[in-house]
């Protein structure tokens, strides 16, 4: 009796380092602490830009030599709309030209689809699943704690007025444990800094000149490297190699995020089906 095809997890990712990356070494992750068998297809959109395409097909080199199973499957390109207001609204809409290419693409695949992963500039894609009866997930990298803040904003829209941007914190700084003086620039950098001085207790402020673009006095700047390197800096330090050991532990064997991993492992088997042919 022949084995059954093993079922694909097929990606949509942005093609931003920042975006097919982080999707992919999730998605690897999973391939690698199920109990079953599960491959990954990528479906890779042509960037709109030559030094983009020139990181993306690196990027393709390197996954495509680990040895994990892992397929990559170039949709045909599409023309870049001209009259985008502006870089969200061009990323948006370059992506969801791809949408038809993505349901031939996924309708053609001889396996089952354990389910569609979407970019969050993808999410209209979701019509896309719904069409071929396959699950699908939106891949969003926020921390689980600024996700359940959004959660409870309705909660605190009856308190106080507030503009919230969306937001991630330095994920790799917290997991050497390196304390931080955080100097936002732009979007939602300034509500990072905040949270990561304010609330988790990482890194010191530095005062930062919105009006002048964002500007730090090279003062300021000494007074916090000196902060981070000496007595003052001691607590920050303290929490960062906390944080550290808090990031180590939720990805390790048993640990909180490598049980979700199993619990969406065993629910992507479950959910796998064949698209129907198109």
């Amino acid at each position: 009796m022949a084995a059954s095809p093993t079922p694909t997890l097929v990606l949509v990712p942005e093609w931003g380092t920042g975006h097919l990356m982080s999707m992919l070494e999730s998605c690897k992750r999973i391939l690698l602490c199920g109990g079953r068998a599960l491959s990954i297809t990528l479906l890779v959109m042509r960037p709109p830009t030559a030094q983009a395409t020139s990181e993306v097909e690196a990027h393709v080199r390197r996954e495509a030599a680990s040895g994990l199973d892992i397929r990559f499957h170039r949709l045909p390109a599409v023309e870049p709309p001209a009259d985008a207001a502006g870089v969200e609204e061009f990323i948006a809409r370059y992506i969801q030209l791809h949408a038809p290419h993505v349901r031939d693409a996924v309708a053609g695949m001889s396996c089952p689809v354990a389910a569609l992963v979407l970019d969050l500039f993808a999410a209209p894609m979701v019509d896309v699943a719904r069409d071929l009866g396959v699950p699908s997930y939106v891949f969003m990298s926020s921390t689980g704690a600024m996700l359940a803040l959004m959660l409870h904003l309705p909660v605190l829209h009856q308190v106080v007025t507030v503009d919230v941007e969306f937001s991630q914190v330095d994920g790799e700084s917290l997991w050497h444990g390196l304390p931080m003086a955080p100097w936002p620039l732009y979007a939602e950098q300034h509500l990072n800094a905040f949270e990561l001085v304010a609330d988790m207790g990482v890194a010191v402020p530095l005062k930062v000149d919105r009006k002048r673009d964002n500007f730090v006095e090279a003062a300021d700047l000494e007074r916090a490297v000196k902060c981070l390197m000496g007595e003052e800096g001691r607590k920050v330090r303290e929490r960062a190699a906390e944080m550290r050991d808090v990031c180590r532990n939720a990805v390790n064997k048993g640990g909180s995020s490598d049980a979700a991993l199993q619990r969406l492992s065993e629910a992507l088997h479950h959910g796998a089906v064949l698209p129907p042919t198109m």
